[in-house]
């Protein structure tokens, strides 16, 4: 994930990915229940005492999280990568690979996809 997160992203966003990254690695992740394809996970950080709620679609692999990190800022947190890798899922899903982080944004045209 970080080979590909490297390759896809700015310096800069793959620095604020990389800490995310580091921080799943403290995440303790707990099942709160099932509701047809949706899974909910409590996840705790180490050293906060708070904790955030993400859920998960089996369906097509989206997910969110209450602490809305990808919402503001626009790079995964740290909650939802705890539970890719709890879902074995290796690879950071396109759709949070986010045009304005990468590398070849400016190649882009308006309107279409990077190749």
């Amino acid at each position: 994930m970080l080979k590909q997160s490297s390759n896809s992203y700015t310096p800069e966003a793959f620095k604020m990915f990389q800490g995310e990254f580091e921080a799943c690695i403290n995440c303790m992740s707990y099942p709160c229940g099932v509701v047809g394809t949706i899974s909910e996970y409590k996840i705790v950080l180490d050293e906060k005492p708070s904790e955030n709620i993400f859920k998960f679609d089996a369906l097509d692999g989206s997910g969110s999280c209450s602490c809305k990190k990808f919402e503001a800022v626009g790079i995964q947190c740290c909650h939802v990568l705890k539970l890719l890798d709890l879902k074995n899922i290796k690879g950071l899903p396109e759709q949070y690979i986010l045009k304005r982080w990468r590398k070849d944004a400016r190649s882009v045209q308006i309107g279409e996809e990077p190749t």
